[in-house]
């Protein structure tokens, strides 16, 4: 829920607790099941009391763009947190890193391959593993292996902020099929 500038991440326990001892759970479940969004004027209290975190957006004109998205174009990202505060897994990292490894050596002879695959009567369970193994090696010899990564230290809350409004989507470039940017809404 948007509420002054920044997104509310509400503490959904901490509300069907409360809710729980009185009238109010189904009028609230009911909005919840026919509702993309929360609305403010029936449910703004919880999101200036109940708000499991508060992130900032980076520019206050991001509000209104956020407030006219489609749901499935918003996404607030949950970090591991320790007692320190929340933090950055290295395997996200390593994961992120592995996928750029991977996308970096694919060619035209991989995609073939993975064409290929897809054609029998029967599709396979894990169709693009051989062409991941052959770009970044199987799990014993990976190309990863020597990549040795940590969890990044505590970050305050303060640091969080929203700062993309954009959806990548495919673009078609001279018959090819190139990762491009969208702003939604347009």
């Amino acid at each position: 829920m948007v509420w002054r500038d920044q997104v509310n991440v509400l503490d959904q326990t901490r509300i069907f607790r409360l809710l729980a001892r009185g009238s109010r759970l189904d009028g609230y479940l009911a909005q919840i099941r026919k509702a993309d969004k929360l609305d403010f004027a029936s449910w703004g209290g919880f999101a200036q009391n109940f708000a499991g975190r508060r992130i900032p957006f980076d520019h206050p004109a991001y509000t209104a763009i956020w407030e006219r998205a489609r749901s499935e174009n918003l996404f607030i990202p949950t970090f591991s947190s320790g007692p320190g505060g929340a933090f950055l897994p290295a395997s996200a990292l390593k994961g992120a890193l592995r996928t750029g490894l991977i996308h970096s050596r694919w060619n035209e002879g991989a995609l073939k391959e993975l064409d290929s695959r897809l054609k029998g009567d029967r599709p396979p369970r894990n169709p693009g593993e051989v062409v991941e193994h052959s770009a970044a090696g199987a799990p014993g010899v990976s190309r990863m292996k020597p990549v040795a990564l940590g969890d990044s230290g505590a970050v305050a809350a303060s640091a969080f902020r929203v700062y993309l409004v954009r959806v990548s989507t495919l673009v078609a470039k001279s018959g090819k099929y190139e990762l491009g940017w969208t702003q939604r809404p347009r």
